[in-house]
Parts: structure tokens; sequence; C-alpha cells
């Protein structure tokens, strides 16, 4: 000890200060010591993202009371780095020096005991700094232990050498070399008893343990001293560590590193495929791998994005790993670093130890997605290939970025090509990939290929290119018959037979014993399939190398010689030779990160041989030391359910779930907690782990998934006899029966759980809310008011609670018409949402926003919103919501006119909800398919939409789609004139209506019995129902107000009114359709069609007006132009044209009246058009 100030760390922790022992405030305060200690000066954001999750208020906190304590002068505190102070003598940094310096004496003096021996870290990043420490120095302490054993041992104290072996041993009792040299020392000391007690129960040990048997040098040590005298005399010695590495496998055979052959028209048919994905499909061991790595590398560099059986489980698995080998290439690593720091920061998400921060917030699927596939594309470098090796082992996270990835291949990306291999068995079983193939098939970006094994003559030439020798015809034969050409089957048949004699390699070439005698090659000894000859090769290699070829066969590709340590029950020497005998023999092979079997085969031959008590017993101790070194969650339940323990791998499946739900991997983290709930059989954890699977079920909108489930919660509920718990299945039932429009349904749950005393504020509160959701879906909106305003009075609702609330308070003052309420309540919802980090909530409060924006008639920001609120839901993989905001927006665009947009979101939407078989979201998009079917000229069919959709909300209960469906026929018949009973459909929907409270479908339906007594020949009827709605008090939203006035221009126009006609279609523009309705009127009111023709003609050329609405335009301004005006004929014959073609849409007995009206405006514009519709207030509210 150098200094005065000494920091002990080895054992019990002590701070020394001039003689004086310095307690430090805080266990953290010690991590502080002790990092600072051994890693050097460290600025002070790793020090708070070690300690305190990145909070950097609490490090200046610690810093400030180590600043004012007794321990103050062992530390130099910067302004943004800490050390300790120079000369602070520190005991773990001596010992490390004084075993790096081959002073083993003084360094075990100085190992008092495992680090920082008394602390119980609390944090997960310090408690895994803390453990590699602490295994490090322990690694250090043991080796120095078996040096000095040895030399004491040399210098003949025996005695000293058995004691420091037993310290070695009281740590690691498994490690068989230090068993065995403690039995030969015991031997050596005549003490044959206690080294025959010793291999028993070390023989004990390790059957119970490992279910393994001791080497054979271990039992024949314990032979050698059962068969010696008495009193023993003769030494049995170890062999020392480097003996292993010098048997470690010269096996003299050739490399058998074979040639691509019989590949050519595989090889062409790689060559010939475009842009996308080209899969490779085939039997194990038929050389897809081979193949497409060859054809690959030909291009550029290879990235290789292995999946692996043992891994399907865990989202992106693969992914992560090859990233992470990449930023162990320095290029590779250079190209992720020169990234936007936007993308480096989603990628950060999931590989932490990327050189980037995560964002604070994750953005969303997407963008996650496209940063995962960008980063993919930079580690792969330009002109770089991806290679994803067994895609049918790809988790469904995995198979979306390699979707994405393909959509990328030969654009801008840098990106050559993307290629895959797959068995066809599994890769038909993979619903996933399957999904992502169809999809891209549909885009002309998949190619798949599929190979078979190699022929007679192929393996003739395979044998002649590895033996440099022409001929051998019969033994190709002979080999081909056995392996039916498979190219793995052949190599490991021909390592087989070199192995065993039966071939040898020579300077004139191969040659065995049967060349001058055989006939055919018959006698030639070749298992009968290629387990046999892998287990044979195994067993030659020797004891040590079939217990880590067991233990690696149910380990993960990319696995650790310290991954299998607690397996082996061999040195660090013993499995490194192990390990080196496997690789030189061709059975292993180095991987990203590790070691994996050459071939799956392999593997599979050696795991399937294991006895069921053997793999269990692996198995555990695999899961011991994967949760040790910190592996995914779901890899350590896999371990522990193989193990026969599937009760303690619940709480990991668990967390695996949550793991899975961080990456939107909603799917995959169903499958954890649906195996979770399998092996739990406590109440709480079940009802836990149910709840969760509610949620995600709700966001993919899997209703009938999600009504089992609740079904369950609510046994559970009653078993648990918890009220607060009935509350929660109640509010989860509600949101169920809300998605899927059964409102009626919900208010006797909500009832009864407004009845459940003692609940919380927060979720009394959510209680209210689904009551007073019951009551507006069926528009009694003074009722539902009052229950949102009580659930706001509750005190200390949380903020998640709250947004809800203001959320459908917003609604009900749209659906009053108090624009102003509504907006301040959904700001109020927005910020609650914000404060919560809710992402979905964010969604909500865009849509709503967006029918604010529609309601005013401002309907390029009411697109602006929906498009936030779709991509919001995309993000967050929202099922539901994101049918509702499609349909949504196909309604806005509809309105608007913007054909081609509108159709392109209703297809999505219709493939999503044919996809489930979700009937009221197939209602709605039936709905906007009207509207859709109607802009493009449909008529006919826009009619058997509406009558779908009407049938579609009958069948599934859906109250509000069922009115504003038959409103929708109704307006749309009323406009082609078919008058077929229309007062007893519209006396129907007037019955539906609670006039008091249904303020916007009242004025609607209002609208459509004026429209009628226009039509009907009675304008002073229409007039008088278009007055009462009070047009000019504000009353009305804007956009509706526009609608009806223009109905009311129209009508005063048939009256004769022109001046007020005119004055009633002031300023509607809000949409093109209402646009072209206005200029009708004033044209027809008298104004200069001079005046309008330019306008007139933009809007009919865009494209963006109602059908019937352009007919009576073109009628118009034939009617209203000068006849020998230039426009007038081509006008006349243009509504010609399209009455034509829209009569032709529609059914026979419609096509009668319509022809009548169309005759009526060509000789009369303004004779008895309808407006176009206007249902906003059927945009669906997906609000929960």
């Amino acid at each position: 000890m150098d200094g005065d100030t000494t920091l002990k760390l080895l054992g019990a922790p002590q701070l020394t200060l001039a003689g004086r022992h310095i307690r430090p405030p805080t266990q953290r305060t010690l991590a502080i010591l002790t990092y600072l200690a051994l890693e050097g000066p460290t600025r002070r954001e790793r020090l708070a993202d070690l300690l305190w999750s990145g909070s950097r208020l609490s490090v200046r906190q610690e810093l400030y009371r180590l600043s004012h304590s007794a321990a103050a002068p062992a530390l130099v505190i910067e302004p943004d780095k800490v050390a300790l102070a120079g000369d602070v003598w520190v005991d773990a940094t001596a010992f490390l020096q004084a075993c790096a310096g081959g002073q083993d004496g003084p360094a075990l003096a100085l190992y008092q005991g495992t680090l920082l021996d008394d602390l119980q870290p609390d944090g997960e990043p310090f408690a895994s700094w803390l453990g590699a420490w602490r295994e490090r120095l322990e690694d250090q302490w043991r080796d120095a232990l078996t040096r000095q054993a040895a030399a004491q041992e040399a210098a003949g104290d025996l005695r000293g050498a058995l004691a420091l072996l037993l310290q070695v041993l009281s740590r690691d009792p498994l490690q068989e070399r230090h068993q065995r040299d403690v039995i030969r020392l015991h031997g050596l000391l005549g003490e044959r008893e206690r080294a025959l007690e010793r291999f028993e129960r070390f023989r004990m040990l390790l059957h119970s343990e490992l279910g393994l048997e001791p080497l054979p040098d271990t039992q024949q040590v314990a032979e050698r001293v059962r068969q010696a005298p008495r009193s023993v005399s003769g030494e049995v010695p170890a062999p020392p560590p480097t003996a292993l590495l010098d048997d470690a496998a010269h096996t003299g055979q050739p490399s058998l590193a074979p040639p691509l052959i019989g590949r050519r028209e595989a090889w062409q048919g790689l060559e010939r495929a475009g842009p996308g994905l080209t899969v490779l499909v085939g039997p194990p061991g038929v050389g897809k791998t081979r193949l497409a790595s060859d054809f690959a590398a030909t291009f550029g560099p290879v990235l290789v994005v292995s999946c692996q059986e043992v891994a399907q489980d865990t989202p992106l698995y693969p992914v992560a790993e090859t990233l992470r080998a990449a930023l162990n290439d320095p290029a590779a690593r250079a190209r992720l670093e020169a990234l936007d720091v936007l993308w480096q920061g989603e990628v950060a998400r999931l590989v932490p130890e990327f050189p980037a921060a995560p964002p604070p917030e994750a953005e969303g699927r997407v963008r996650f997605v496209e940063g995962l596939a960008r980063a993919l594309t930079a580690a792969a470098g330009p002109g770089g290939t991806v290679l994803c090796d067994d895609l049918h082992w790809a988790d469904p996270s995995t198979v979306l970025v390699l979707s994405h990835l393909a959509r990328r291949v030969g654009s801008e990306s840098g990106l050559t090509r993307l290629l895959a291999t797959a068995r066809p068995e599994e890769l038909a079983q993979h619903p996933a990939v399957q999904a992502a193939l169809s999809g891209l098939r549909r885009e002309g970006r998949v190619v798949v290929h599929t190979l078979t094994g190699l022929d007679e003559a192929d393996v003739s030439n395979l044998v002649q290119a590895l033996s440099g020798m022409g001929g051998a015809v019969l033994f190709s034969r002979r080999l081909h018959r056995a392996t039916a050409g498979n190219p793995l089957f052949v190599l490991e048949t021909l390592r087989f037979l070199f192995e065993t004699g039966n071939l040898q390699a020579g300077a004139s070439g191969w040659s065995s014993p049967f060349d001058a005698a055989t006939l055919d090659y018959a006698e030639l000894p070749i298992p009968p399939e290629v387990r046999g000859v892998v287990l044979e090769r195994a067993a030659r290699l020797g004891a040590e190398c079939r217990r880590l070829l067991e233990a690696a066969s149910l380990a993960a590709e990319g696995f650790t010689l310290m991954d299998l340590a607690d397996t082996l029950a061999l040195s660090e020497w013993e499995a490194l030779g192990s390990l080196e005998r496997l690789l030189d023999a061709g059975m292993l092979e180095a991987s990203a990160g590790g070691y994996r079997f050459s071939h799956d085969l392999l593997r599979r031959a050696v795991a399937d041989d294991l006895s069921l008590e053997r793999r269990r017993l692996l198995h555990r101790r695999l899961a011991q030391s994967f949760e040790r070194s910190g592996a995914a969650p779901a890899r350590v339940a896999e371990h522990l359910e193989a193990a026969g323990t599937p009760a303690q791998a619940v709480v990991w499946r668990r967390r695996a779930a949550q793991s899975a739900t961080q990456v939107y991997a909603y799917a995959e983290a169903l499958g954890h907690y649906a195996l979770a709930i399998r092996a739990s059989d406590d109440p709480e954890t079940l009802y836990a782990l149910r709840l969760a699977q509610v949620d995600l079920l709700s966001i993919l909108d899997d209703r009938v998934a999600a009504e089992r489930e609740l079904d369950a919660l609510r046994a559970l509920a009653a078993q648990l006899g918890s009220a607060e718990k009935r509350a929660e299945v109640a509010v989860r039932t509600c949101v169920l029966l809300d998605q899927a429009g059964r409102w009626l349904e919900a208010q006797p749950v909500a009832e009864a759980a407004a009845l459940e005393a003692g609940l919380s504020p927060g979720l009394r509160a959510a209680v209210l809310r689904c009551l007073g959701q019951v009551y507006q879906r069926q528009q009694a909106f003074g009722q539902a008011e009052r229950l949102f305003l009580e659930g706001l009075a509750l005190p200390e609702v949380p903020a998640e609670r709250r947004a809800p609330l203001h959320s459908s308070l917003a609604y009900c003052a749209l659906d009053r018409g108090d624009l102003t309420a509504a907006a301040e309540h959904n700001r109020q919802a927005q910020a609650s949402w914000q404060l919560a980090q809710d992402r979905r909530g964010l969604a909500i409060a865009h849509n709503t926003a967006a029918r604010l924006f529609m309601l005013r008639g401002e309907l390029e920001p009411a697109l602006g919103e929906l498009r936030a609120a779709c991509e919001l839901a995309q993000t967050i993989g929202n099922v539901y919501m994101q049918k509702s905001f499609l349909a949504n927006l196909v309604h806005v665009l509809a309105e608007d006119g913007r054909l081609e947009e509108a159709v392109e979101a209703l297809q999505q939407g219709l493939e999503m909800v044919r996809e489930q078989v979700d009937l009221q979201g197939e209602a709605v998009l039936q709905h906007r398919l009207g509207d859709v079917q109607w802009l493009r000229g449909r008529l006919g069919a826009a009619l058997r939409a509406y009558q779908q959709a009407r049938s579609l909300a009958d069948a599934c209960g859906q109250v509000e789609e069922q009115f504003y469906a038959r409103l929708a026929e109704v307006h749309a018949r009323l406009a082609i004139h078919d008058l077929r009973d229309l007062p007893d459909q519209l006396e129907a929907l007037d019955r539906r209506l609670r006039p008091a409270e249904a303020f916007t479908a009242g004025h609607l339906l209002q609208m459509e019995w004026a429209r009628l007594a226009r039509v009907q020949g009675q304008p002073q009827d229409a007039v008088d129902r278009l007055k009462a709605l009070e047009l000019g008090t504000g009353s009305l939203n804007p956009l509706h107000r526009e609608g009806a006035a223009l109905l009311l221009g129209q009508v005063l126009v048939a009256l004769g009114d022109l001046e007020g006609a005119r004055a009633a279609v002031t300023g509607c523009a809000a949409t093109p359709t209402l646009r072209a309705g206005a200029l009708c009127v004033t044209l027809q009111a008298g104004q200069s069609p001079e005046d309008l023709l330019d306008e007139a003609q933009r809007l009919l050329a865009s494209g963006r007006v109602d059908p019937v609405q352009e007919l009576e335009l073109h009628w118009t301004l034939a009617g209203v132009l000068a006849p020998a005006h230039p426009e007038a004929e081509r006008h006349r014959e243009a509504a010609r044209n399209l009455a034509r073609q829209l009569s032709a849409t529609l059914e026979a007995q419609q096509q009668q009246p319509f022809l009548l009206y169309v005759q009526a405006i060509a000789s009369a514009p303004g004779a008895g058009m309808a407006v176009p519709q206007d249902s906003l207030s059927s945009v669906v509210n997906p609000d929960h």
C-alpha cells in the first residue's frame, strides 16, 4: 500500500483516508468509487445511465453529497467527468497487476473475497457491469490458484497444492479437471479412501446436475488409486493444459472443401431474377446457403441475417444479432455511424450498444422498421447483398423488415440483391412468411427457385474434383445411392469414411481397401442415414467433444464457451481444446458473436440422441447461464420450459411479451402471454396475463379472441373477489362491445360496474365514461355529458383517464353544434394524452380535430389531421383505429372530389376488414364505397353499396350506421328521382331519432325531407322545413349550413325568387360539388354566364364534382349561353353523353324516373335537382 488513501473492494469494501476508515454515505457512492477505480475517469452521463436510468439531476445531487462528505479527497470532480484521485491505492487493480506479472503469491494474498461482497445492486445496468467484473476477477483468482497449486506440487508440497485446489472447487465443484487433480493428490498423499470418496461424490454430483458420467481420464485416475496398495508411492501425472491443445485435431484427412457443382441452372435462375426478394427453397443439406452465398459474393459484400429455430419467438433477434456483428467490422461500423441520427436512434432501440441514443419517445412501427431496413442496407455496403438464411425460422417482425427491404432493392438504397433460403415444409406452415410472399408476389417482387439433390453425374464430378482423380464411377454411384445426392450427406459420409480408415488420401489420390476386389463398393460401411454418420464422428472425437456438442445442440446459434460453461464440467482449457477439435473436424464453425454447427442437420442429429433427462438438465443449466448473461427473456423461457419447469418460465414469458410489445410485435407478444397462461396456476398472475392479452387483442381488433379472454377474466375476478378487478373487466368489455357496434349490450355491463363500491378515482372515471359512451352512441347526449363531467369532477383522476372523458365531451359538443366547446375539450384531451405519452390517444385527438375542420368546411386541414391519425394508428399497429380512420379519410376525400386518393384508401380499408371478417368495419367501408362509386358515376353500384352497408349494420346491431346507411340510400334515390316508398323510409328514420338530442342527425334528416318536398313539387314546404333549421343563426355547422343554403337557393329558383336564391348561395364553396351547385343557382337566377364560365369549366375539368351535379351544370351552361356561343353545344353534348352513361349504371326501374328528371332539367334547368349528400356525422368515432 503505497499511499495514505486505500480503497479495498475485494471482500468487504473499505475506504481508508490517512489511517481513518471512512464509511461511504450511500451504496451508490460505493458503486461510483468502484466504477471509477476499475474503469478510470468517467463522464457524468455514463454514471447517470449506469445508476439512475439517465437522470443527470440524480448524478449532480449524489456528487454534491460526495463533495461535502469525508470521502471527498478520494475523488476529482470536474464539470463533465469524475475520476478517482491519483494517489488512491486499489486492491483490485493491484491484484490484476500482480496476476499479469506472474506474481501469483502476492495476488492471492490480495484476493480477500468477491468484488463488493456485501453489495446487492438494485439497478440493472450496474448489476450487469458488476457481475461481469466479479466473474473476471474470480477467473483470474482461480487461474492464479491453479498455477500456484501446480508450482507447489512441483516443489513437493502436495498438501499445499491440495489446499489451493480445494479452494477452487469450493466456488465451482463441477470443474472436472480440478476434481481429477484433487483425487490424484489424495492418492499421492496415501489418502486412498478420501480419494475414492471424492470421486464417488463427484460422480453423483455430475449425474444429478448435468446427467453426465466422469470423463475417461477421471475414471482412469480413480481406478489407479483404487488398484494401488494402501501406501501409494507412484505418481499419476496429469497432462498439462497445453497437451489439450496439442491433441486438438489433426485428423489426417483432406479438407473436403467442395467446389460448386451441379447448380448451373439454378445460378442462371438467380441471375434472371429482378429486383425484390429471391428465395431458394429445398430440403436440409441440399446446398441452398452455399449457392446463395457464392452467388451473392459475385456482386460484392454479403450481409447474412441468420434465423434460428430456438429464437423464432424473439422478435427481431436475427436482425439484432446481424447488426451487432456489423458493429465489430470497422468498415460496416463506419457506414452505420454515417446514418442520419434519426435512423441511428431507431436502431439503438433494438441494439442498445449501437453508438447512438434511442429517441426519448418511440416514433412508431413504421419509422422503426424503416430505420432497421436502412441499417441493414448500410451494413451490407454499396452494391452489397443481404442474405436471410433459414427464412422459415424468421419471427413475424423480422419478416416485416425483410418485406420492407424487398421493396427497396434496386432503388436508390444501394442494395443490389435480397436473397433468402428456406425449407419447403416449414415455409408452408409459416403464416407470416406466406402472407409476406403473397404481397410481394402481387407486386412482382419475389421469385422462388427450388433446389434438389445432385444427380449421379454431379456426385461423380464432385468426387473427382475433391480427389483430383478421374473415374471413380462405381464409388460415386454407391455414394449417390446412399445419400440421394444430398451434398451435405455426401460430405459427411466422406469424412466418416476417412476417419474410419475406409478411405485414404495419398500422393496419387484417394484409395480404399476395397478397390481391387469390389464390384460396386457395397462393402463400404456407410451408415443408413446422416444421423448415424454424425454420431459416430462425434464419438470418435472423444467424450469432452461430445459434451460440448450436446450442450451446443440445445443452445442458439452464436453460442460462446461462456454460455456452455455451466453444462460441461470442463476447465477453460479443456473446453477450448474440445472446441478446437470440433472446429478442425468441420462439425462447428465460427459465426457472428460465437460458434454454431456447420449445418443444422448436424445439430439435430446430436440433439435427437439425447435422453429426456439429459436434455432437461442441459436446458436447466443453459437457462441459468442465459439469465446471468442478460439474454433475451424468450430465450431463457424456452430453456426453462424445455427443462420441464414451465412455471419458472412464466415471469420470463411475461417479460418477453412486454419486450415484443415495445417493438410492436403484437402477435409474438400474444404467443408469449399464451404460453405463460398455460404454465401458471396463480389466479392473480393469470388475471394480469389475461388482462394484458385483452389489451393486445383490442389493438389487433380480434374481437372473438378478446371476448373469449374476457369470459376467463370475469371468472378470475369473481374468484379473487375484487371489485376493482370486476370493474376493470367491465371497462374492457364495454370497449369491446363498443368497437363491435353492440352498444345496447354494453349498457347493463357499465351500469353494474357503476354500482361497485371502493373503486379508485381513475377506474371510476373509466366506468362513468363507458356508461356515458353507451348513451352517446344512442344519441342521448345530455345524459352522456352529465356522466362525463361527473368523471372529470372526481379527485386525483390520472391524465390517461381524464383524456378520454374530454374526448367524449368533444364529440357531444360536436353533435349539438358547439364547435368552440368541442375544440377546447379536444385540446384538453390532447394535452392529457401528451402528458401520459399515449400515442393511441393522440391519434384520436387528430381524428377529432379532422372532424372539427370538416364541420367548419375546411377540408384541407381536415385531411392533414386524418392523415396524421392514420399514420399514428399504423405506426403503433392499432388495427381497429386504422380501419376507422381510413373510413373517415375516404369520406373527406370523396367530399373533396379526390377520387383516386379515395379509391386507394378505400381499397386498403376493405382489405383489412375482409381479412378479419369485421362486419362493423365492413358496414362503414361499404358506406364509403357507395360515396366513391357515386363520385365515379356508378350510381347503381353506389346504391347497392349503401344497401349492403345497411344490411351489415343490421346484422351486427350497429345503431349509428343503421341510421346513416339508410339516410345515404334515401339521399341517392332522391338524386335520381326514384321516389318509391321514400316518405315511408324517411318516417322510419324519424322514429329512430330522439329529436331533442340528435342534433346533427336530426338536421340532416330535415334536409332530406326538404329535398323530397322540392322533388314532389312542394317548394313552399321545402322552404318552411329549411327555415326551421335557422340557417342564419349559426346553430348549424358551416358545412351543413352551406348544403342547406344551396338547397334553399334551388327551391327559391323554382319559386321565382331569383334575388333570394342568389343571396342564399353566396359563399357556398366548401367543396367542389357545393361550389358547382352554387354556380348553377347563380346562373339560373340571371347572373351573366360570361362572368362565371371560366370557373365553371375549371370545376367540370377537375373531375372532383358529383356527376349528377356535373350533369346539371352542363345543362345549365347549355341553357344560359347564347345558342350561337361556341361552348353551348359542347356542354349540351357533354350533358347528353353523361346522362346516357349514368342511366346505364342504374337498374331498369330506376332509369325511367332518372331520364324524366334529365329531360326536365334539360328543358328548364333548376326544375328538380337534388344536392349532394352531407352525412358528415357518419364519420366514425373510434374514441375509446
